[in-house]
């Protein structure tokens, strides 16, 4: 698989596999990526909002394995029926 880190404003030395955009307006921009870097391969959900010319990361969410997932999940789920 080829890498498309240069599609992403991410750290030069991770490897994006693969991306999906959740949105993207002018001022922010959410994406969930394949990552591997490190020594490992994460999934993160990466929350950039642009600044002047370039897009600044706010926040960054970094799922290691598929127990953190299920944990991260089942906690949000917890919250959703109150929206």
């Amino acid at each position: 698989m080829s890498s498309v880190s240069s599609e992403l404003p991410v750290h030069e030395g991770l490897d994006v596999r693969k991306h999906t955009t959740i949105y993207k307006s002018s001022n922010w921009w959410k994406e969930v990526a394949l990552i591997e870097g490190f020594g490992e391969r994460t999934v993160k959900v990466y929350l950039w909002k642009h600044n002047g010319d370039s897009w600044k990361l706010r926040h960054e969410l970094k799922v290691r394995g598929k127990d953190e997932w299920d944990d991260t999940r089942e906690a949000i789920d917890s919250y959703i029926e109150e929206l």
